[in-house]
């Protein structure tokens, strides 16, 4: 039977970070749509306003992303991951208090100095909780529990809120702020991704940077590409698919919840499948097979968009977004995979900080680029460049599978098997 069995064997300290990580992920679903309603409908703002606003997280993001990728590297993940929890908790809580512009541009900048270091600071403690041949196992249930998470909290936020009362928005960041406190609280009690227990097991880290970081060839070509993944991805799940799909797809509100309530539950329900389905092959070929998903999402959006109005174009739409996630699940452990077997130990996080900002280059330029051809009227253009786009992505992880080493890019059998016991725990400590 264990041949069989779907979940990976984890250390206990692992399932208990993805337990309390869903939780906070919770918090996150249920003030991620409403943002820019609430400062501009409950706080008054104009909407100019509130939209520079959320510029503002973005900018803070990348100034977050790349100090706690350096926090990590001389502190370790534990450390870093606290203080982006507590960054965005403070955030949380300002913003549920805004009344002025001013108050609002500095409360969204220190949620999204938090949000933003979350990533290089969860990723790197992710790949040093299990032996290498766990990341895939790791990243993948890491992903299904965000998931769950994020759509759990859309769900209850979606009924929570209401702008006829809008003390409900207040409360639900404070929820928002209480799951980031959460998180960090018990983050303190996970001593084994210290610094100094690093430094034990790999000795002192040398001085370095970010210089060292960009000598990597190899990894800056993967972020580089990854960039235009994302553009022609991600990126366009909520910007180009939305604004086409209600625009000259005619499809309601409604069609467009249940789509993406559909991409969640795809996500969480077979990304353990993909996992096994992943054992003995090239990462590198397994995102090709994301890239051979989101070109057929895009085929069908496109398809469904031409038949605007319809039942079947509203059904179109959420196929679309169904295969979509079967694409986002092959992808969300590959990479990070990657990017810690190439990381030297003394770099992970700075490594991570620059896999991360490759992420969010992405969902800066490619809704620029949705927005700018569909106020063009060019929304057949835009979905014909995006899968001509997946189709050159492809060939390019082709192209790098001649330049990643054989054992950062092999899925090996037993990558997403079980986890040796942990013997090496102290009794208590997580």
């Amino acid at each position: 039977m264990r041949g069989v069995t779907l979940f990976p064997n984890m250390p206990r300290r692992v399932w208990i970070l993805f337990a309390t990580d869903l939780v906070s992920f919770v918090g996150t679903g249920l003030v991620l749509p409403f943002l820019i309603v609430y400062l501009h409908r409950v706080r008054h703002l104009p909407l100019p306003t509130a939209g520079l606003a959320l510029s503002t997280v973005a900018i803070a993001g990348f100034v977050g992303t790349v100090v706690t990728g350096g926090l990590v590297d001389r502190t370790g993940p534990r450390g870093a991951l606290i203080l982006s929890q507590l960054s965005a908790a403070a955030g949380a809580l300002a913003i549920a208090f805004v009344h002025s512009p001013w108050q609002a541009f500095a409360a969204v900048a220190v949620y999204g100095f938090g949000a933003a270091g979350y990533w290089p600071a969860i990723q790197s403690m992710l790949a040093t909780a299990v032996p290498p041949e766990q990341r895939d196992a790791v990243f993948s249930l890491h992903f299904m529990a965000l998931n769950a998470g994020i759509g759990i909290g859309a769900v209850i936020g979606g009924i929570a809120v209401s702008l006829a009362d809008p003390s409900s928005f207040v409360r639900v960041y404070l929820v928002d702020a209480a799951t980031f406190l959460v998180f960090a609280i018990l983050l303190t009690q996970m001593k084994s991704f210290d610094a100094a227990r690093r430094e034990a097991e790999h000795g002192p880290a040398p001085e370095a940077g970010y210089a060292e970081v960009f000598k990597d060839r190899v990894f800056i070509r993967i972020c580089l590409v990854m960039v235009l993944l994302v553009t022609i991805g991600s990126s366009q799940l909520s910007s180009g698919f939305p604004a086409f799909a209600s625009g000259r797809g005619g499809a309601s509100t409604r069609v467009l919840g249940l789509a993406f309530g559909v991409n969640t539950f795809i996500i969480v329900v077979i990304q353990l499948w993909a996992l096994k389905a992943m054992k003995g092959h090239r990462r590198t070929r397994v995102v090709m097979g994301t890239c051979a998903a989101w070109a057929l999402c895009w085929s069908v959006t496109l398809v469904s968009g031409l038949l605007g109005g319809s039942t079947i174009a509203d059904a179109g739409f959420v196929v679309a977004l169904g295969i979509f996630g079967v694409g986002e699940t092959l992808m969300a452990p590959s990479i990070p995979a990657i990017v810690n077997h190439l990381a030297p130990e003394h770099l992970r996080g700075r490594y991570n900080a620059l896999h991360s900002l490759s992420f969010n280059s992405g969902f800066f330029i490619g809704p620029a680029i949705a927005g700018f051809l569909l106020g063009a009227g060019a929304g057949v253009e835009l979905f014909l460049s995006l899968i001509v786009g997946c189709g050159v992505v492809a060939l390019l992880f082709l192209w790098l599978e001649g330049h990643i080493p054989e054992e950062a890019n092999r899925i090996r059998e037993s990558d997403v098997g079980s986890f040796p016991p942990e013997e090496s725990l102290a009794a208590g400590e997580l």
